[in-house]
């Protein structure tokens, strides 16, 4: 019986598992592979304790700095556009490549504290998660009904909130699908953390679609539509912001033998 490695397990699950024409898993295979993906420490993909404390104290670093120069603005300038946390550098995000084919993707994103991957889709797809280390906050959202006219305004869709909560390494892996359990999102750092993601498949063309959240209220919408819609915000697709920067760094774990 062959000896893998959790990373190289990893692997061949998603291989056995995972499909290229966007057809999500049945139940069972959903729960085998995120069970194996529970199983993955940062050790497991070259990620050590001595690593992980020198990108906490360099986090810090690059925090105070960012803040710093936003208090400074805001204190100086007379403009929203100069104080806008938006016009300034935050803390770069890191994305470790470890395989893409044409069934999937794996990748590890690495955050700084208060760093933010901004609020983008993953159209037609499965996406598996497991925070390595470290925590980030996470809000979701799903498209209200994608199929109604009436759900658009001016460029914008409607969206219903779906997920606004913490996740770490205790947290356990998530899924979302194409079109429910939270498919738009966005991470923020409330500590160097880092997250492990599975794309089924990849995206197409290399990039997401990134959004604007605008909430409902103040709309012209009729007073029905108002009370059906409440709890739910519009979403604007814009350029990818400039702010978010994002360094690649190779990956340094075990060896994966593919097949």
């Amino acid at each position: 019986m062959r000896n893998l490695s959790a990373v190289q397990r990893l692997y061949e699950t998603c291989m056995e598992i995972l499909s290229p024409d966007e057809v999500v898993p049945p139940p069972s295979q959903i729960e085998r592979l995120k069970a194996v993906l529970d199983a993955i420490k940062p050790i497991d993909v070259g990620f050590d304790e001595n690593e992980i404390l020198r990108a906490d104290d360099e986090a810090e670093k690059q925090t105070c700095t960012y803040m710093g120069t936003l208090k400074r603005r805001r204190l100086t300038s007379n403009t929203a556009v100069a104080t806008s946390p938006q016009s300034l550098r935050s803390p770069r995000v890191t994305y470790v490549h470890l395989h893409e084919c044409d069934s999937f993707s794996m990748g590890i994103f690495c955050l700084p504290k208060s760093a933010v991957i901004p609020l983008h889709d993953h159209p037609g797809m499965t996406v598996f998660s497991k925070v390595l280390y470290g925590s980030m906050h996470v809000s979701a959202y799903d498209w209200y009904d994608q199929h109604k006219d009436t759900q658009h305004f001016g460029g914008m869709k409607l969206a219903k909130p779906k997920v606004d909560t913490i996740y770490n390494e205790s947290s356990g892996s998530t899924v979302l699908y194409p079109a429910r359990a939270g498919n738009i999102h966005c991470f923020t750092a409330l500590t160097s953390c880092a997250v492990l993601d599975i794309l089924s498949p990849p995206y197409a063309d290399g990039d997401p679609s990134y959004y604007r959240l605008h909430p409902y209220s103040g709309l012209p919408l009729k007073r029905k539509e108002q009370k059906e819609y409440e709890d739910c915000v519009w979403l604007e697709e814009i350029e990818r912001p400039r702010s978010f920067k994002v360094n690649g760094q190779a990956y340094r774990g075990p060896i994966i033998e593919t097949i």
